[in-house]
């Protein structure tokens, strides 16, 4: 393998994983190595790796370990007098191609270049420079399955934390549950080409004025479309003169400051999708259901959840998806079961189980777990990556582990940080 195409990840990799237990090891300067503790993979800046434990010798040496592809990299990447790398006590690097980067009395070098296999290099090349979009397809069918279920686990926990950061941001300083809930229904309601302005909408309305209106479905109608600009003709048939007037009082007594409507968008979008009507789906849901976040918090499955979230809309949006085109069939248009499920998916179990690590209430956290794992998994292009390699997601949890599998690791070609990537270079698979 030309040593040109070895990147850091290999090295890094290799050391982690504790593939040099049991060979007799030697600095570049002739002393003897026991890897005591290979240390903390480190994620930021700074050294690869944190407190490690080495005896060199017959001294132990605890410190950081930094690893290079080539040693003339530390003076390369700029290393070299950065106080955040004075306490590397060993450098390990594939080849040590040059003699006068490390002061001998400050730290020690160990070479990879004779110590690793051939075939892990074969496999860790196949890997790399493979054409599939999905790194792992040679070989993703002879993984154990236990392994490949060890990793979505670990890619649903590691999706949901990173929504827990966001969460958290969205959240602020009030802890206002309730709130923070109808936000993520809201942005998770309308297709992306409005979900800013869904986001506008609830920066623009005060959650205190959507409390008081709760079990007012009228008022809150008026409310709702009022302030998202899709009240300012002075015509327009009944029901719609009603909600202007209705809306032109709470306009004063609340001092609400309205979008302007050309923000919504319209275009290329099936009626169902309109902004208008999932307006009045939101509308519906949000009269009948506050609080919704207590009762989610009480709930003993997500068929009750359903529930709260299958509200009707009122008589006028049976039978139309805008103030004004015409009357349509009348139909019950409360959201259906699609949207039920990507609501539960991206709202209501990451809210709930940020809920649980806040307030330290694991059975939260192993509901929302637990309620994931009913809902059926989601179809895209991108599971059908894995689908197509006869490796199927089971349920929702599944489908959204995977998708973090794809945006995180295997689109970056992340293999060596994946358990099945792991797998694949460990074992010559045939």
């Amino acid at each position: 393998m030309d040593e040109k195409n070895i990147k850091e990840d290999l090295i890094q990799y290799v050391w982690n994983s504790r593939l040099l237990s049991g060979k007799i090891l030697q600095t570049t300067t002739g002393q003897l190595l026991q890897i005591i503790h290979p240390g903390i993979w480190n994620i930021h800046q700074g050294p690869d790796f944190l407190m490690a434990k080495v005896k060199i010798d017959e001294v132990v040496w605890v410190g950081h370990i930094e690893i290079h592809v080539f040693s003339s990299d530390w003076v390369l990447h700029g290393h070299k007098g950065d106080e955040r790398y004075e306490n590397v006590i060993l450098h390990v690097v594939y080849k040590n191609d040059s003699k006068q980067n490390f002061p001998a009395d400050q730290s020690y070098c160990l070479e990879l270049k004779k110590l690793l296999s051939p075939d892990l290099l074969i496999q860790y090349e196949a890997l790399k420079n493979t054409a599939y979009k999905l790194p792992c397809a040679e070989w993703i069918q002879k993984v154990p399955e236990h392994i490949k279920n060890n990793q979505l686990d670990r890619m649903l926990a590691e999706r949901w934390e990173n929504r827990a950061a966001k969460i958290k941001s969205h959240l602020g300083n009030n802890y206002d549950w309730e709130h923070l809930l109808w936000q993520y229904i809201a942005h998770y309601m309308v297709t992306p080409a409005n979900s800013d302005a869904m986001e506008m909408l609830f920066g623009k309305l005060d959650f205190s004025i959507i409390r008081r209106l709760a079990n007012r479905e009228f008022e809150m109608e008026a409310l709702l479309f009022g302030t998202a600009g899709f009240l300012n003709d002075e015509e327009g048939d009944e029901y719609y003169l009603k909600l202007l007037n209705e809306f032109k009082y709470q306009e004063r007594k609340f001092g609400i400051q309205k979008m302007a409507v050309h923000i919504w968008k319209f275009l290329r979008m099936r009626p169902q999708h309109f902004p208008t009507l999932r307006l009045a789906q939101l509308s519906g849901m949000m009269s009948h259901s506050i609080p919704l976040f207590d009762q989610i918090l009480q709930a003993q499955d997500t068929s009750e959840v359903r529930r709260f979230l299958q509200q009707p809309v009122s008589d006028f949006w049976c039978d139309h998806f805008h103030f004004k085109d015409s009357a349509h069939p009348k139909k019950i248009k409360h959201i259906g079961k699609q949207m039920q499920d990507l609501l539960l998916i991206n709202a209501v179990c990451p809210v709930l189980y940020y809920y649980g690590q806040v307030m330290n209430k694991t059975e939260l956290c192993d509901k929302a777990f637990r309620w994931i794992q009913t809902i059926p998994a989601e179809q895209n292009s991108i599971l059908k990556l894995y689908s197509s390699e006869s490796w199927l997601a089971h349920h929702a949890g599944d489908s959204q582990a995977m998708l973090q599998l794809n945006k995180q690791y295997c689109s970056l070609k992340k293999c060596l940080q994946c358990q099945i990537g792991n797998y694949v270079l460990q074992y010559k698979l045939e």
